[in-house]
């Protein structure tokens, strides 16, 4: 990807992964002044070979999400596919090869498990037991056993629902800690950010050459959900078409968010200590190398022996 003069092209990017705490990152640093994130995350420009719903394919539309950052701000960007793609390293080095990349990475066990619930309370996991969408493993990666894309309205999931994939992050963070040096990638551990969340975003905050000395609204973000009726809410995400239009009166629009807000529940725990232990002995060697790349201590995520 070739590189192209911008005033106000993004100079740090979040990279995944998911469901460890990047919206609710994202949403911090967008408090502060000195920081201009786009209004909307998951742009994922730069990972043409993902395929992803509402990718921005388009350089002047990409461009158009940055047009009020200020010269000198921090400004950002955060996709959570570019740290799984094969090719986003190399392609966001060609375009800002300055850029600082935050990596934000949760215990392999925790992220599948709230990966699959994310899935199937928007529609794309047709497979509501973790375990056997974990086992679907081999069927998907030879293309069987996907949901239809025509159910979900031409939205697809990234990665084609093959879990185990995202999760060796070993490979993933060494393509950006080869590309951009150890110096301009920040890596942060999920738990660590969870439990002392006003230090991760001051340290980040220095990482980034802003003021430090700044504190947002923590609020909860981005908290995990389950749903009570995945037709209902299938209907209200992809009403037909003669409703459509509806939904765009401010009356009509609360309506539907209360009958959301009603069909959502807590989600059930479904990584048993069993599960758990299945998943992080297939992921030692990983977590293991990934050890040794970062010297970050992972000695937490291991499997008890």
């Amino acid at each position: 990807m070739k590189k192209l003069p911008c005033d106000n092209l993004p100079n740090f990017f979040i990279v995944g992964a998911p469901k460890s705490g990047t919206t609710a990152l994202a949403h911090y640093l967008s408090q502060h002044p000195n920081c201009f994130f786009s209004e909307r995350k998951e742009l994922h420009y730069f990972c043409p070979s993902i395929e992803y719903h509402y990718r921005i394919s388009d350089w002047q539309d990409y461009l158009s999400f940055f047009r009020d950052a200020r010269q000198g701000d921090a400004i950002g960007e955060g996709s959570v596919w570019y740290l799984y793609s094969p090719d986003a390293a190399h392609k966001i080095y060609s375009c800002v090869p300055e850029a600082k990349i935050i990596i934000m990475l949760r215990n392999p066990a925790d992220m599948l498990e709230s990966l699959h619930q994310q899935y199937v309370w928007n529609g794309y996991e047709p497979i509501s037991e973790l375990q056997s969408a974990l086992t679907a493993h081999n069927d998907r990666m030879n293309g069987k056993n996907r949901p239809n894309k025509s159910i979900m309205n031409k939205k697809y999931a990234p990665a084609g629902l093959v879990y185990w994939e995202a999760c060796f992050y070993a490979l993933q963070v060494r393509r950006f800690l080869d590309k951009f040096g150890p110096d301009a990638v920040k890596i942060v551990k999920y738990d660590d950010f969870k439990a002392d969340t006003q230090r991760t975003f001051t340290e980040t905050c220095q990482f980034l050459g802003i003021d430090h000395s700044f504190i947002p609204s923590f609020e909860i973000v981005n908290q995990r959900k389950s749903i009570r009726s995945r037709k209902l809410e299938h209907l209200m995400q992809r009403p037909p078409r003669a409703v459509r239009t509806l939904r765009r009166l401010r009356a009509a629009q609360a309506l539907r968010k209360k009958i959301q807000e009603a069909n959502r529940t807590k989600p059930r725990r479904q990584m048993t200590p069993e599960l758990r232990d299945w998943v992080l002995k297939f992921y030692t060697d990983d977590i293991s190398e990934l050890q040794e790349i970062t010297a970050l201590d992972l000695s937490d995520w291991l499997p008890e022996i």
